[in-house]
């Protein structure tokens, strides 16, 4: 949690994530998301309403914004840490909680506001909850597996149930013990989840006929089966993301993964090491087959895999485990290349650099630690410590992540959040806001005022499309308002005010400058 109040909302994700929750919080209307004034369905509420109750008690901030996913990257750690001590033993337990802290992808998604890690943590530990369940015969957690399951179908949708069932599956087809997920005391529990589930969509689909259909239709079928989000990426991208996920431990990622089970097999005895595996290869292969692709979407990956990560580690031998731990270094490396080499950097990067001075410090320092701390590890884990070398090498990626996103606000063209404040000092009772040409996900968010959208519409387009009043289609329609009496502001890039300015009129002048973009203002 050591970041979150220090780094501006970067955008889009968390411009978006941030500003819908404080819609809500503003309002008091909890039952139709909203970004900018206008209907916003992609998601379902639950990260919303997480963030909003963060608001109402600490009122909305950068930190209070992101309290939701540094939680539930909590919880994630807690399951982890529960389950495998249930399966195995107190040592796997502890060293399954360290193997998921220190996992890059778990970290960075416990740092930013979005609805993935929700999803990946609830849907995650429903995956340990079941096979506890299951291996260790203790009906009395089919509840808690149906309430995870319930609240990650109201962080995410569809996929809370699509995963499992697949997964469910696959394990009977390896194993052929289909009969055993049959059982009505287990499945008569579901009713759980739709009691969780039920109220609100049904709710939202009374007061906003629209919903159904883009929601499961639109947001479910059409992002999974084509590239209408323009996130498309070729079939290998979760492998390697799966990989630097979890840097420290991706060279035991081969013999971690158990797809195969005798001992299911020939007896009627529950493999959660086989479950686990075939969750996780489940979810990447998911994943990999959809047109839609985004880093973070392999979450639900995460936790079972430290399991299956923390169990190995403590059975390999101790050179292999060793040798894992060296893939630190190498990224310290790669790193110290990119930070003294500007061609490099600006090739990979590709974004402009706004305070060098601050990414080589915090760049040096995330170098410093990720060198050290995997040279540490490799020694104490060949002198067989291995609990030891484990939590020095997650610890030490915890720390250099974290070092890391500090070098982050190195590159301010991520956050509107300078205009945005600027923004809000220059607003007046009657001050019109627009946003012209695009959309800042966070700059109703800083400038506490929903911007008018001008000719942009991205993901807001089914929300123009039953309210078209609330959006200016052109910049010709804008230049006009723009005229008419009374105070406004607006936020665009420079080349769109150096083109329009000649349709705005002579008071109109520039106040803010950042990045590409520049707030301008009529008296």
């Amino acid at each position: 949690m050591s970041t979150l109040s220090v780094r501006p909302l970067y955008e889009p994700d968390e411009g978006r994530y941030a500003e819908v929750p404080r819609e809500m919080f503003v309002s008091g209307d909890w039952v139709t998301p909203r970004l900018n004034g206008i209907k916003f369905f992609d998601k379902p509420p639950l990260q919303y309403w997480a963030t909003a109750s963060a608001y109402t008690l600490f009122g909305p901030s950068e930190w209070t914004a992101r309290i939701w996913s540094a939680l539930v990257g909590l919880l994630g750690a807690l399951a982890a840490w529960w389950a495998a001590r249930s399966l195995y033993d107190t040592r796997i337990g502890l060293a399954s909680a360290l193997v998921l802290i220190g996992a890059p992808l778990w970290i960075l998604g416990s740092n930013l506001t979005t609805t993935d890690i929700g999803v990946g943590a609830l849907l995650g530990s429903a995956a340990l909850v079941f096979a506890v369940a299951y291996q260790n015969r203790e009906p009395r957690l089919y509840p808690l597996i149906w309430l995870l399951v319930g609240l990650a179908f109201l962080a995410k949708g569809l996929i809370a149930l699509v995963l499992p069932g697949i997964t469910l599956l696959l394990y009977g087809a390896v194993t052929r013990q289909f009969s055993a997920f049959f059982s009505a005391r287990f499945w008569r529990w579901s009713l759980l989840a739709v009691a969780i589930t039920m109220p609100w969509f049904v709710v939202v689909s009374q007061r906003n006929p629209e919903f159904l259909n883009y929601f499961f239709i639109h947001e479910h079928f059409a992002r999974f089966s084509s590239s209408v989000h323009e996130r498309d990426k070729p079939f290998w991208f979760f492998l390697a993301v799966g990989a630097a996920g979890v840097l420290p431990f991706m060279g035991l990622i081969p013999r971690a993964i158990a797809l195969r089970s005798r001992s299911a097999q020939a007896t009627p005895g529950f493999d959660a090491r086989l479950f686990l595996s075939l969750w996780v290869v489940v979810v990447i292969a998911f994943f990999s087959i959809s047109r839609s692709k985004l880093p973070l979407y392999i979450l639900p990956a995460l936790p079972p895999v430290a399991v299956l990560l923390a169990y190995r580690s403590m059975t390999a031998a101790r050179p292999t485990l060793a040798a894992s731990f060296l893939a630190m270094p190498v990224l310290g490396v790669a790193i110290a290349v990119l930070l003294w080499h500007p061609t490099m950097s600006n090739a990979v990067l590709k974004l402009n650099i706004s305070n060098p001075a601050s990414l080589h410090t915090w760049g040096a320092i995330t170098m410093g630690i990720l060198v050290i701390g995997g040279f540490l590890a490799f020694g104490i884990a060949l002198r067989g410590h291995r609990l030891c070398a484990v939590a020095v090498a997650s610890l030490a990626t915890l720390a250099s992540l974290q070092a890391g996103l500090m070098a982050s606000r190195a590159f301010g063209s991520l956050s509107i959040k300078p205009l945005g404040l600027e923004a809000k000092a220059a607003s007046r009772d009657n001050t019109q806001l627009f946003n012209v040409g695009q959309i800042d996900r966070g700059l109703a968010f800083y400038a506490e005022r929903e911007p008018i959208i001008v000719g942009a519409r991205s993901e807001l387009d089914l929300g123009f499309s039953v309210e078209p009043d609330k959006w200016i289609a052109n910049e010709e329609a804008f230049a006009q308002r723009w005229l008419t009496p009374g105070h406004k502001l607006a936020v665009m890039r420079h080349e769109t005010f150096h083109r329009l300015r000649p349709l705005l009129g002579g008071n109109t002048t520039v106040i803010g400058r950042h990045g590409v973009n520049v707030l301008v203002q009529k008296p």
